[in-house]
């Protein structure tokens, strides 16, 4: 037991030094890659692109940063109480997650504010995170100069 307590902590020092976006101590997203400030997504509502989907609306801004930045609502008119929205948010987020590999294939880097719908709260991973990759490609055609019919 005390091994691992010795391998976590060596990981949280290893990811510390440099930024990644998991922090593979505990599997989650490191607060660099978080937006947690209203006016940071306010910021996002009022000038990104806008992509609506079954499971989920997406909100999407270019950053001046070197990496992508996640904010996710889940609101109580939306989802329901506080044990619904909670799953909502964690499936958002595990979602953002393990769309790593396609986030980096865009070109920019974005602000992204994921808000969840109820019908999320029916789905398992799976379906968020194909709903998720079908809004990264229209970013990604978005970002070409080429319009699609999903964004504004």
């Amino acid at each position: 037991m005390a091994v691992w307590y010795l391998s976590v902590a060596a990981l949280r020092v290893a990811s510390a030094s440099r930024h990644r976006i998991i922090d593979t101590a505990v599997g989650r997203l490191s607060k660099p890659f978080h937006l947690r400030a209203s006016e940071e997504f306010r910021r996002v509502y009022a000038s990104g692109r806008r992509y609506d989907g079954r499971l989920m609306t997406a909100f999407v801004q270019p950053n001046d940063l070197q990496h992508h930045r996640l904010g996710v609502t889940a609101s109580r008119k939306a989802t329901g109480n506080a044990v619904e929205r909670n799953r909502a948010k964690r499936l958002l987020r595990e979602t953002f997650r393990l769309s790593v590999a396609e986030l980096d294939r865009l070109d920019a880097k974005y602000d992204w504010v994921l808000n969840a719908k109820r019908s999320l709260l029916r789905e398992k991973l799976p379906a968020p995170l194909e709903e998720f990759q079908r809004i990264i490609a229209c970013a990604e055609i978005d970002e070409g100069g080429t319009s699609v019919g999903t964004g504004r």
